[in-house]
């Protein structure tokens, strides 16, 4: 066979498809760019949801004083800590002084 018969783009070509044919996926198929589709528990069913069911934690900060005070007092004493601090500075640079 004479080389000048292949066009250099259908090799090129064949040479990529050959690689992934020869390629062994650790899955069978994908949906939507997922492994597993149906895989893992659904997060509001799961046993160690930190937020409580459904919110619980957030409504009783909203209705409870009490809950109020505690997280309000939580949250004076971090801010006054040294993460706090740094914390704060994150999260609200100053901004620049004028003339600088």
């Amino acid at each position: 066979m004479n080389r000048g018969d292949f066009d250099s783009i259908a090799v090129k070509q064949g040479h990529l498809l050959q690689k992934e044919l020869e390629e062994t996926p650790s899955t069978m198929t994908t949906e939507n760019g997922a492994d597993s589709p149906s895989g893992g528990a659904a997060l509001d069913a799961q046993p160690n949801r930190m937020a409580g069911p459904k919110g619980a934690w957030a409504m009783k900060r909203m209705n409870d004083p009490e809950a109020q005070m505690d997280l309000d007092g939580w949250l004076g004493n971090f801010y006054a800590s040294g993460p706090g601090v740094q914390w704060m500075m994150a999260a609200n640079p100053m901004p620049p002084e004028e003339g600088a």
